[in-house]
């Protein structure tokens, strides 16, 4: 496949094709194109004979069509792909992490010159850690999707209480990597406000392994002591994920970083609160340095 036809000097970026696509275009041919389209909705699309090197994590692509196209380094993490088409395109370095593809139709793509079968898509699409994604931050609501083999769990939290939930997150994150390194078993648990039960995390750090367990209130999240959250997290969770420590973590922070370039920190501070900065940078001098 040589893309005879490919525009190599004009670029298009992510505005441009958004902009095209408000005005009704539904089909692209021969364009190269690039950018960030993290929790873009670009449904029913159809992508022929193009070169593309995007961010598509967290996108809705259903029913969206890639033919005899380079995806090379394009990332659909947490993207949805059902009934979307994949067809005789090179795969080098695209990443699926967590994507859902149901009904997805997955033929002759290849990857460094071998076949790229659904199959292979599919082992490739659960790593060895739990996913985190930001799905949107908007008007006080701040949700994200928890992944992990064969499950997701989407997650909302209001700020209509004034308790920031990511920052409180990110701060046990940190407490408990301190802890860990002197302690073989540490624990945290965290309360994010919902509307109107809260969802309370109890995250357990065991050398390198991280255990999640997700339970949801039966009061209100006003009614919440927080000086007991333990007492919250009795009973069957409704959601649970083990994996690597510190990939987790890394997710956590590439989503923080990917909803940074999709909306910018002052947008980010308008819908919700201050961007967490110091408790992003402290995680990673933690994982970067093992302290």
């Amino acid at each position: 496949m040589e893309f005879e036809g490919v525009d190599w000097v004009n670029f298009m970026k992510a505005e441009d094709l958004r902009e095209l696509i408000k005005k009704g275009q539904k089909s692209f041919k021969d364009i190269n194109l690039g950018g960030c389209f993290i929790n873009d909705d670009l449904r029913n699309l159809i992508f022929e004979n193009c070169l593309i090197d995007a961010d598509f994590s967290g996108a809705n692509l259903s029913r969206t069509i890639f033919k005899n196209c380079n995806l090379k380094s394009c990332i659909f993490c947490y993207s949805n792909l059902d009934l979307s088409k994949f067809e005789g395109n090179f795969l080098d370095d695209t990443e699926f992490n967590f994507a859902q593809f149901r009904y997805i139709t997955f033929i002759n793509n290849s990857a460094y010159g071998s076949i790229f079968s659904k199959e292979i898509l599919e082992m490739l699409r659960y790593p060895d850690f739990p996913g985190f994604h930001i799905m949107s931050v908007n008007v006080g609501w701040f949700e994200i999707i928890l992944a992990g083999r064969d499950k997701m769990l989407e997650i909302p939290a209001s700020i209509y209480l004034g308790n920031d939930a990511p920052w409180e997150l990110l701060k046990a994150l940190n407490s408990l990597y301190i802890q860990n390194s002197q302690k073989e078993v540490v624990e945290a648990i965290v309360c994010w406000d919902g509307e109107p039960n809260a969802t309370i995390w109890k995250i357990k750090c065991e050398f390198d392994k991280i255990f999640l367990s997700i339970y949801t209130s039966d009061c209100e999240s006003y009614e919440i002591d927080r000086t007991s959250l333990d007492t919250y997290t009795t009973g069957v969770p409704d959601f649970e994920v083990i994996g690597m420590r510190d990939d987790f973590i890394n997710e956590i922070i590439k989503s923080f970083e990917n909803i940074v370039k999709r909306m910018g920190k002052e947008d980010y501070m308008k819908e919700w609160s201050e961007f967490p900065d110091y408790q992003l940078a402290e995680l990673k001098a933690r994982i970067l340095n093992r302290i």
